[in-house]
């Protein structure tokens, strides 16, 4: 009896913990309040030019990549004091072929994702600065996660 009412319980239970969600804080500029802030969210795709976020409710929305620089699951404070104690990275495309990372802080771990989902570089530097070839990468645009420490960013690159 005890047995069954468990997994009636847990059964019962098990929709309500999926509908639990991420926010997802979206901004167009490093200094900036978030152009636009989604919560519940618990589906993020990317087409070629635009990222769809899907909330728990089944809405979904769209944000074209002309409209933003990056997206965080947290939002930024934007305090004097927590300014000078975030630290962010920079990351751009050398000569097209170079991923390139610098921070003024250690650099924990760098990912980047094709636009379909599929991870191409995942390393740990543990330095300030890197630099890795994609080469190989076809062109397109990826998403490159970049941990400082305890914390993540996102950052959009064009391969051309």
């Amino acid at each position: 009896m005890k047995k069954r009412n468990l997994w009636a319980i847990a059964f019962l239970a098990f929709p309500c913990l999926c509908a639990m969600g991420e926010d997802v804080y979206v901004y167009s500029d490093a200094a900036g309040e978030p152009v636009q802030a989604f919560t519940g969210i618990r589906k993020i795709t990317f087409s070629e030019n635009a990222m769809q976020v899907m909330a728990a409710d089944g809405t979904s929305s769209e944000v074209l990549f002309t409209d933003f620089h990056y997206f965080t699951f947290v939002e930024k404070e934007n305090s004097g004091i927590a300014a000078s104690e975030v630290s962010g990275a920079v990351v751009f495309l050398g000569n097209g072929n170079h991923l390139s990372v610098a921070s003024d802080k250690v650099i924990n771990r760098i990912e980047m994702f094709s636009a379909s989902g599929n991870k191409v570089v995942d390393d740990a530097p543990l330095s300030c600065e890197y630099d890795q070839s994609i080469e190989t990468c076809p062109a397109g645009l990826y998403i490159v996660r970049v941990t400082l420490g305890d914390k993540q960013e996102f950052h959009k690159i064009i391969k051309k």
